[in-house]
This record gives C-alpha cells, structure tokens and sequence, in this order.
C-alpha cells in the first residue's frame, strides 16, 4: 500500500506541474482574437471589426454580432499581429460569403457558392452513375445470353413438326415464349436504366457548363481588379484555388483531329473493336452511328 500511494502522490505531482506549464502558457501566449465578457456572464470570442460609443461589431464564424456597450463588462483584446493573421485566416475562410465580397462580386460569389453546391451533389451522382454503368454492363451481358438461346430456341421451333410430336412442339413454344418474355423485360430494365444515366449526364453537362459560367467571371473580374482593394483581392485568390481544385475532377486528353469544312472529324475505336470516322459535336448528348456500322 506504501508503495502504490507514493507512486500516486508522484503521479499525481506530475499531474499537477503538467497543468500549470500548460496553464503558464496559456496565459503567456497571445490571443489571437478578442473575447468580449457579457452582462450575463457569457463570453464571445471573435475579432472585433467595429468600435463605436454605443455598440461593438465583432466577426464570429461566418457572421457578424452587434452588441450595445451597455451589455459589455470587459474586453480581452488579441496581440495585434496574431489577431491580424487570424483577420487574413477568417477573411480566406469566407471570402465567397456575403458579408466579406465587394458589392459588384456578389453575383459571382453567389454563382462560385452554387457551383461548389454543385460539385458536392455530383458527388453522389458520380457514385450512382458508375453504379448504372456496372448494372449496364450487366444487362448488356443477360441480353447477349438470351438472345443467343432465344435464336436457338426459335431454330428448335423452326423444326419441330407439330403433327408428327405436338407435345414436343408446345415445349418448344414454351421454350421460346419464356426467353422472348425474359428478353423483352431485360430490354425494359436496359432502357430503364439508360434513361437513368442520361437524366446523370445532364446533371453533369449542367455542371460543366455552370463551371464555364464561373470561370469566365473570374477571368473577367481578374482583368478589372483595383490592386489596392484587399477584400477584392483575397475574394479572387480564394476563388482561383477553388477553381483549380475543381479542375482536378477532369482528365484531359489530346486527340488529332482533321478539319473538313467547318466541322471536326476523328478516327474513334469503339467497344475496343473497330475504328470509325466521327464528327465532333460538343453540344450533342448523343452519339450517332449507321446501322451497319452498329452491326
């Protein structure tokens, strides 16, 4: 018991120095925002932005709080350096929030705000997108299968005689009427689930084209910004790196192309099988091909 109650006491000891170094910095470090005690023994902790005789703005979060001087007891005011690096760190956080951008980038920050909202939900279309394209290939495979044993089936029926065997005919039929049925409901399900992936596709042409939308803006208010303006400046810094994280999303690829008149034309290797001619039409949701070439 002697034993276990000096180890106590010296663990214990430690503890207690353990605290107060902790504690001894605390107190000797700078605050790096100012901390307003209340009336009613609260206190805000934020970066005080306005000064009157009657009130006190102070920025908390993504937000401001009005406070009247009358509420106020005390003020706690942050070292002037590390205060002002956390005024840059919480002005870069929020730089594409209303209260910080320039009036005339409001409408952009607002375009950059659904863009970004954009992108999280694409997130989850991406997901349920290679979902279908897995279950696509799936059905693509059941149909090849069936329509194999359908054709066979029907070459059995094409020979049967049903004067000679009629029992064995209407098995035959069976046969054939339960693959037909099997292979008419795989063709639903594949239409199905094709719609499914082109109403995806358009959520991700809506995006693209809303991405295009942004960077334009961006472009063009890079060519107006007043160097002097450090809200206009930080709001564009912001922005280009969010911009250039989105582009991260994208794989580019070069291919030849050959021009004939006003259009494109480039040799693609379809289902790994067989080269083809094609036409580039960036607008279009759809590939068209000839029926001979599709056989």
């Amino acid at each position: 018991m002697q034993v276990f109650f000096r180890q106590s006491i010296v663990r214990w000891i430690a503890t207690l120095a353990l605290l107060a170094a902790s504690s001894l910095h605390a107190a000797n470090s700078p605050l790096s925002t100012d901390v307003i005690h209340l009336d009613n023994n609260r206190s805000i902790k934020g970066l005080i932005e306005e000064e009157t005789d009657r009130h006190i703005v102070i920025r908390v979060g993504g937000g401001r709080i009005h406070f009247d001087r009358s509420r106020i007891v005390s003020i706690e005011r942050g070292d002037p350096q590390a205060r002002e690096q956390k005024l840059r760190d919480w002005r870069e956080e929020h730089a594409l929030k209303h209260p910080s951008v320039p009036p005339d980038l409001r409408p952009l920050a607002a375009d950059a705000r659904r863009l970004l909202q954009a992108r999280r939900k694409l997130e989850r279309v991406s997901v349920k997108r290679r979902r279908l394209m897995e279950k696509e290939n799936e059905l693509m495979q059941v149909t090849d299968r069936l329509q194999r044993e359908s054709a066979q089936a029907n070459r059995n029926l094409a020979d049967a005689d049903p004067a000679r065997d009629t029992r064995e005919y209407n098995r035959r039929v069976a046969a054939a009427n339960e693959l037909n049925a099997k292979l008419h409901a795989i063709h639903r399900e594949l239409e199905q689930t094709r719609l499914s992936m082109s109403e995806q596709q358009k959520s991700m042409d809506d995006y693209i084209r809303h991405l295009d939308t942004v960077q334009k803006g961006y472009r063009d208010a890079r060519q107006t910004a007043n160097g002097t303006d450090e809200d206009r400046r930080i709001f564009l810094d912001v922005l280009q790196q969010r911009l250039a994280g989105l582009q991260q999303d994208f794989q580019k690829h070069k291919i030849e192309t050959e021009q004939r008149g006003s259009v494109s034309v480039i040799t693609a290797r379809i289902n790994d099988l067989l080269e083809g001619r094609f036409i580039v039409d960036t607008g279009a949701g759809v590939v068209t091909i000839s029926a001979a070439f599709a056989e």
